[in-house]
């Protein structure tokens, strides 16, 4: 039961954040008030692709461990859907600025693969 909870929870971030999402795209005006315009954007793509992909992943790994899940498998599903969703912003931002590309995300590809393998070292102990 706790489980559910927790995945209709997700999709209701998931909705409202695509809400956020739609309504300060069309409503802020990002000349007038560039800081917030692009700081709603952010947090708000954020909560959307990572609840999107947690969920994703969470039936993904429903399937492969044959519907043998636990509530930590909730909690790493968001965590690498939240990095994912971290390289991508960094990326975007990178390609915006006109910077190199290639070389600081596969660094960061890298940096956020060990930050990954920490967080389940810990959780494992």
């Amino acid at each position: 039961m706790q489980r559910r909870f927790l995945i209709i929870l997700i999709l209701c971030i998931f909705i409202t954040s695509i809400l956020t999402f739609i309504s300060v795209l069309r409503y802020v005006d990002p000349y007038g008030n560039t800081v917030l315009a692009i700081g709603s954007l952010i947090i708000s793509f954020t909560l959307m692709f990572s609840s999107f992909w947690t969920v994703v992943l969470y039936f993904f790994k429903k399937i492969y461990y044959r519907g043998n899940i636990y509530i930590y498998h909730i909690y790493t599903s968001f965590r690498q859907s939240f990095f994912a969703s971290v390289f991508f912003i960094f990326y975007v931002g990178l390609h915006t600025l006109g910077a190199p590309v290639i070389l600081p995300s596969m660094v960061a590809i890298w940096l956020l693969i060990f930050l990954e393998l920490f967080f389940q070292n810990l959780e494992s102990n």
